[in-house]
């Protein structure tokens, strides 16, 4: 599929999710969180503990640190109001305590954006990279890893309007629909990874469809490396606008040329992607695909150089 050169983003289109978790399925669920470090992050040690220790402990860890002229550090139960008052236990975290060697706990920084909609991202890892971490096909393995999300926030139609005006790599626009009303916002600047094992199925709300997940594939390329159809194109109309001022004629076809080179550069990724991809099999058609796409990006690339100014 090659890539469709835009004069703006895209608005991704969307599909039911199918059976299996994918590049750009879009998630609903309260753990969905953009949770990120700072510097004042700190590792926290703890567990269940019975109600009467975690009181004494919470005392006599600020006592200690008191003495010595340190801050107070608290202890968190996440669980607190969640809690039956009378329950004979409470998980109990603080940063005075040892973290323990297979619970990873800290104290961070996150955000929901303070929004009034549900909690909601979307899925960047890469789709065999999920089909790994999810050990899919592979049986009596443990799943493991993480997976990385992007929030999804609610935008109306001026914000939808405006980055069509004005694209931002960093903020894809999801289209409106039931879910999003006047649309949302794939916020790429802020990602954050969950556990593999808390990735759900039964908490997709959407999925984008071929299209639009390979616009949200482009639009994280560009975001992520400053490269790819999106960026290379920006690149290519600032070299046309320096041409341009410089008093080059042609620097308009030379652009258009360069465009469309780049979009066979990227048809031919998808091409090999495709060919070397072990469950498909391996046809004399795919092959004759990535010979035709070979030769129109050497025609492609021919007209770019002849219309590349050359120093007098």
């Amino acid at each position: 599929m090659a890539w469709r050169r835009h004069d703006a983003p895209p608005l991704a289109v969307y599909r039911d999710p199918g059976d299996d978790i994918s590049f750009g399925d879009v998630f609903e669920s309260e753990h969905l969180i953009d949770v990120y470090a700072a510097g004042d992050t700190r590792a926290l040690g703890g567990g269940p503990m019975p109600r009467g220790a975690a009181e004494r402990l919470a005392k006599q860890v600020n006592r200690n640190l008191k003495d010595t002229g340190s801050e107070l550090l608290p202890v968190y139960s996440p669980v607190l109001e969640l809690t039956d008052a009378d329950a004979e236990s409470l998980p109990v975290y603080s940063p005075a305590l040892d973290q323990h060697a297979d619970k990873h706990h800290a104290l961070a920084h996150g955000s929901n954006m303070k929004l009034e909609a549900p909690n909601r991202a979307i899925l960047l890892t890469d789709s065999c990279a999920v089909d790994t971490a999810l050990v899919v096909g592979r049986r009596g393995r443990r799943k493991r890893g993480r997976l990385l999300f992007a929030p999804v926030v609610p935008a109306t139609a001026e914000d939808i309007d405006r980055l069509g005006d004005e694209p931002v790599f960093g903020r894809f626009p999801l289209a409106a629909c039931e879910a999003f009303g006047h649309g949302a916002i794939a916020e790429l600047r802020y990602c954050f990874n969950v556990d593999v094992a808390e990735v759900r199925t039964t908490d997709r709300i959407l999925a984008l469809n071929d299209e639009a997940a390979e616009d949200l594939e482009v639009a994280w390329a560009a975001q992520t490396l400053r490269r790819g159809p999106l960026s290379t194109e920006r690149n290519a109309e600032r070299l046309t606008e320096r041409l341009i001022e410089r008093g080059h004629g042609g620097a308009q076809s030379l652009a258009e040329s360069l465009g469309e080179a780049i979009d066979l550069g990227w048809l031919l990724e998808s091409k090999l992607d495709a060919a070397s991809d072990k469950s498909i099999e391996l046809t004399s058609d795919l092959i004759e695909e990535v010979d035709a796409v070979l030769l129109s990006l050497e025609s492609a690339a021919r007209k770019a150089r002849e219309r590349l100014p050359r120093p007098s």
